[in-house]
């Protein structure tokens, strides 16, 4: 019985332990790595392309995405950059295309509430406002903007 408490406790205290994790392709590049809590991932990741390149990184807390995450294409450009919490996408997240801005879209619970800043080769081209995901409004220049928004 004492020695069923004795490995009991050891498996307990042994999956405690952070500790840093990696996997690979099978190529023998690096897949991903972080740390690792309780068998859940933690803190910051890499998760990266085959070729070598970083695809994303950020932080993970409980085993799921979490704070300030960065995503990037197969040659290295950001694609997309924003805040999680607890898995889901809040506040502003931009986006780019081709390496320049094309948008900053605030979200609430997973979904574009609140201003949308829509650019064309990194030059802001009108905002859209949404609540819930739906589309509320739309302007192509500052004044429908100013005349819309203030009282």
């Amino acid at each position: 019985m004492k020695s069923v408490l004795v490995m009991l406790l050891f498996c307990i205290f042994a999956n405690s332990e952070k500790r840093y994790s990696k996997t690979y392709f099978s190529n023998g590049k690096t897949k991903e790595e972080g740390w690792v809590l309780v068998n859940l991932k933690t803190d910051y990741w890499y998760v990266y392309f085959e070729n070598g390149k970083v695809k994303e990184e950020g932080n993970y807390q409980n085993g799921v995405k979490n704070k300030y995450w960065k995503f990037y294409d197969e040659n290295g450009q950001k694609k997309m950059e924003g805040h999680y919490n607890k898995g889901i996408a809040e506040a502003w997240w931009i986006f780019y295309k081709n390496g320049k801005l094309a948008s900053e879209i605030h979200f609430k619970d997973g979904k574009k509430d609140g201003l949308a800043l829509l650019y064309n080769n990194g030059h802001l081209k009108k905002a859209e406002k949404y609540a819930a995901d739906k589309k509320t409004g739309e302007w192509t220049d500052y004044a429908a903007y100013q005349r819309d928004n203030n009282p």
